[in-house]
């Protein structure tokens, strides 16, 4: 038998205002992000409150993975979006993530791709993850890191030792 201990009443009261269902449409999910990002705006919150915005977030997440298309946005559309979304300025930005103005300036024209550093600083400043900032695309070139070397500055796949493959089955024959 597991114990669980019991929510603090502010989850209660976030749960009275905001049930915990599953989302069924997207006006659900357009009110359940509406309340997340009302929770959000409050800053600093208590265990309950954390806790209820993990839960309603798995919920959000659920329902887009099945039912929501989110199409490949370059990095510096994202970060303008997150900006937008917000509604800082690129200065307040920069003072934030401590990087300089015209370093993110060149990020946000596209003469600048982010980089890991940026991205880790950019997800911990709008509370979101590092991966938000990678097309599909690129989260699937980055997903084995290349090797750079001397010989291979690039990083360019090496090559394989094919006299270890297995020769490619045969598939028939085209009529």
């Amino acid at each position: 038998m597991f114990l669980v201990a019991q929510p603090p009443p502010s989850y209660w009261r976030l749960a009275r205002k905001f049930p915990l269902v599953t989302i069924h449409s997207d006006d659900h999910l357009a009110a359940a992000s509406d309340f997340i990002r009302q929770l959000l705006k409050k800053g600093r919150l208590d265990a309950g409150e954390e806790s209820y915005l993990a839960a309603l977030s798995e919920m959000v997440i659920a329902y887009e993975k099945e039912y929501v298309h989110f199409p490949n946005v370059s990095d510096a559309a994202m970060l303008a979006h997150l900006m937008d979304a917000r509604g800082v300025t690129q200065s307040a930005v920069a003072h934030a993530t401590g990087l300089q103005k015209s370093m993110l300036s060149e990020l946000l024209s596209g003469k600048r791709q982010l980089s890991r550093k940026s991205m880790q600083k950019f997800a911990k400043y709008f509370g979101v993850s590092a991966a938000v900032f990678l097309s599909t695309a690129e989260a699937a070139s980055t997903a084995k890191p290349k090797r750079r070397s001397a010989g291979n500055p690039a990083g360019l796949p090496r090559r394989k030792n094919f006299a270890k493959q297995q020769p490619p089955k045969k598939l028939g024959r085209a009529v």
